[in-house]
């Protein structure tokens, strides 16, 4: 127990007073020697010693009375944690921890939750003691440290902005807790200024931060919450792509859904592609109606694209208080056609590969220029000579229908494969005999041996995928179930028996054997698949020879146009990114650039290296969402390139959490929670100066001084009626 103002406990001296006067009005006892009279003298005695006992009851309580005003006006004060606070004034060791996420930019009152947390941060500041250590934290990674002074510490909270690159209220508690461990100063103090929202305090995280938060007993605890109780808000989810790069005349198909957060209503989403001088161009516009909590999917589809790279963005039209969550970016390249090798079984190679050379270039798209594909065919026999740099040409291989080839032939696949080339191999009724497809050379590059042929008659089998995150499987992944893939059956194909390393299985048939496989060999990687998919009309014609339904659109034109997409580096651009992350640009084959010039989305701009034996260009842990350029060359550059970024979905939810949360978090060190700045004041004074007991005090002098009023009325009452009552004539001594 302490008090605030220790000189004002001299006031007890007050004490003295009712001492004093008792003493002095204090009546003298008269000496009578009747002897007559010595029983009425017995009964005053009796009076008198009754009538003492009431003096000194009443001395009592307005003695305490006195005492305990005086120490009421001194304010006692008593611990209420773990520690004695001590003075108030004593200078204390304070770290401000602040949640600067994109949710923080959610607007109420005209207000941000930031803008919120600042003006109560810079008003603690404030009412710290001189001489303090005062430390600023934010969300984003990084050592800290205590600011020169109070004043520098205001400047730091006045500057703080929202970032993409956060880390949770966890880790930041636990960086604040190591640098306080550091202090001198016995007094310890922690402000968390956080929207308590479920993703700022990630679970795999509050273990730890329990750990070090207990490992410094005796700090004091306060969590600030700026969030509001109630949010409002329209977001849009993740953007989902069909591809990151199109071939020529593949239109982009961009999925998302619109949901909503607390009530729901209507919304209007806007999808907007920049031109070439950056103004953005409407593109698709849809309007969609969500329930409170809901979720309703919008696709958009842009065609049209000329080659080159492609940054746009879709929004929600209007304003709501959350803006971070409002818009999603994308970038998409699109390539001229690329050329792909197609290899079919002699004599008539040429009219085996029609159907399959078709499905990726169709006469009507390569005459008007539009074709994603140009496709050359060759004998598989003379893929034994075919010189290396010639084969290098092409962006993918494909394999239709082969026979078994010769050493030379699976030995310059291979070596094409091993150096990032991409080769597709469709098996079907040409693998025969056994014994010389399941050559040694050509195990080096298939995915396992051919064991035998199953067949279907009845047309009860077909594929179906059930997992959608390989890359080549994107765009199904768009369409949901929607794909009637039982419609397409197939009759026979071959069944393998898998020998080499690194092979999955991309594709299953209904019945769960490998439909299409994959095989990485070196850089490169090897995709088989158990059934052909082009066959001559004569073919189908015979029903012993039936394979499946390969002249149909599903599956020649959309999963072989997926395959070769896949096969020839489609599938691998990345310019697609969550902040955070590390973006790199692949260069185009023949660009010679040491550095780029990248422009961000704030309109700074930088220089960047180009690493040439990686042929990419590297940019760590980018931080804010939009989009990014990187040219080189001046006007008609040589190097145009670009990437965007997005928030990560946790980064915008406002979905609030369980009060439970902190519990986890601090474990058994207390805290205290407060939303105003009465709430924090009033915390504050518990904190730095503990429990008061003024309250109480004077309670109990109001209380003594009624019982002193009633009893001293009481007393004096009764003492007058005894002298208003006939008393014995004295007798003077000596009388006869």
């Amino acid at each position: 127990m302490g008090f605030l103002h220790l000189a004002l406990l001299g006031g007890t001296l007050l004490a003295a007073a009712p001492v004093i006067l008792h003493l002095v009005m204090r009546q003298q006892p008269k000496l009578l020697e009747f002897p007559a009279l010595r029983f009425i003298q017995h009964r005053r005695e009796s009076n008198r010693r009754r009538m003492r006992l009431r003096h000194w009851l009443l001395l009592a309580l307005r003695v305490a009375a006195i005492v305990l005003l005086a120490a009421g006006l001194a304010r006692p004060f008593v611990r209420t944690s773990s520690a004695w606070i001590g003075d108030r004034e004593a200078p204390v060791a304070a770290a401000l921890v602040f949640d600067t996420s994109a949710r923080m930019q959610y607007r109420q009152q005209n207000q941000t939750r930031l803008e919120q947390a600042q003006e109560i941060g810079e008003w603690l500041l404030r009412q710290l003691p001189d001489e303090s250590q005062a430390a600023v934290l934010d969300s984003r990674p990084g050592p800290p440290s205590f600011q020169v002074d109070l004043a520098a510490a205001q400047q730091r909270v006045a500057r703080l902005e929202v970032s993409g690159v956060t880390r949770g209220a966890p880790e930041t508690i636990e960086a604040a807790v190591e640098l306080l461990s550091r202090s001198e100063l016995e007094r310890k103090e922690i402000y968390l200024f956080t929207d308590l929202t479920h993703a700022a305090f990630p679970a795999e995280s509050l273990a730890t931060a329990r750990k070090a938060v207990e490992s410094l007993p005796g700090a004091a605890i306060y969590v600030i919450d700026v969030g509001a109780t109630a949010p409002q808000d329209f977001a849009l989810g993740p953007l989902e792509l069909n591809a990151e790069r199109l071939p020529i005349n593949k239109p982009l198909r961009l999925g998302v859904e619109l949901r909503a957060v607390g009530d729901g209503g209507e919304r209007t989403v806007e999808s907007y592609v920049r031109d070439a001088t950056g103004k953005l161009q409407l593109r698709g516009r849809q309007s969609a109606s969500v329930t409170a909590g809901g979720a309703s999917r919008m696709e958009f589809l842009l065609s049209g694209l000329p080659p080159g790279v492609h940054q746009g963005e879709v929004r929600i039209a209007g304003a709501d208080a959350l803006s971070a969550n409002d818009v999603r970016y994308f970038t998409v390249e699109v390539r001229p056609a690329q050329r792909v090798l197609i290899g079919s079984a002699p004599p008539e190679f040429e009219d085996r590969a029609v159907m399959l050379s078709e499905a990726l270039s169709p006469t009507t798209m390569r005459e008007n220029g539009q074709a994603p594909f140009t496709c050359d065919v060759v004998s598989t026999e003379s893929l034994g000579d075919m010189k290396p740099e010639l084969l290098e040409s092409y962006a993918a291989v494909l394999l239709n229908d082969p026979r078994p080839l010769s050493a030379p032939a699976w030995q310059r696949l291979h070596a094409y494969a091993f150096g990032g080339g991409g080769i597709g191999i469709f098996v079907g009724p040409s693998a025969d005999p056994l014994a010389e497809f399941n050559s040694d050379a050509a195990l080096d590059l298939l995915p396992g041996k051919l064991v035998r042929q199953a067949r279907y008659p009845e047309g009860d089998l077909y594929l179906a995928p059930n997992a959608f995150e390989h890359p080549l499987l994107a765009p199904f992944r768009l369409r949901g179930g929607s794909l009637p893939w039982i419609d397409f059956p197939v009759f026979r194909y071959w069944q393998w028996e898998i020998a080499a390393k690194n092979v999955s299985t991309l594709i299953p048939f209904s019945n769960g054997q490998p439909a299409l496989l994959e095989r990485i060999v070196g850089s490169g990687r090897v995709l088989a698949l158990s059934t052909p998919v082009s066959q001559t009309q004569e073919d189908y014609e015979r029903d012993d020879t039936r394979w499946n339904y390969g002249a149909a659109p599903l599956p020649s034109f959309v999963l072989v146009n997926e395959i070769a997409l896949y096969l020839s580096g489609n599938a691998d651009a990345h310019v697609n990114y969550l902040a955070g992350q590390d973006a790199v640009l692949r260069l185009p084959a023949g660009a010679k650039v040491d550095t780029a010039l990248l422009t961000t989305p704030r309109g700074e701009q930088f220089r960047v290296n180009a690493n040439q034996a990686d042929r990419n260009i590297a940019i760590a842990s980018v931080e804010y969402p939009g989009h990014f350029r990187a040219n080189a060359g001046g006007e008609g550059a040589s190097l145009d390139l670009g990437f965007s970024v997005n928030l990560a979905p946790g980064d915008t939810e406002l979905a609030r959490a369980e009060p439970e949360v902190l519990k986890s978090l601090f474990g058994e060190s207390p805290f205290r929670l407060a939303r105003s700045r009465d709430q924090i004041n009033r915390e504050l004074s518990l904190g730095r100066v503990g429990r008061e007991l003024f309250p109480l005090l004077a309670m109990l002098v109001a209380l003594i001084l009624g019982i002193e009023q009633v009893l001293a009325n009481r007393f004096y009452r009764d003492r007058a009626a005894v002298k208003e009552s006939p008393a014995p004539r004295p007798v003077e001594a000596g009388a006869a």
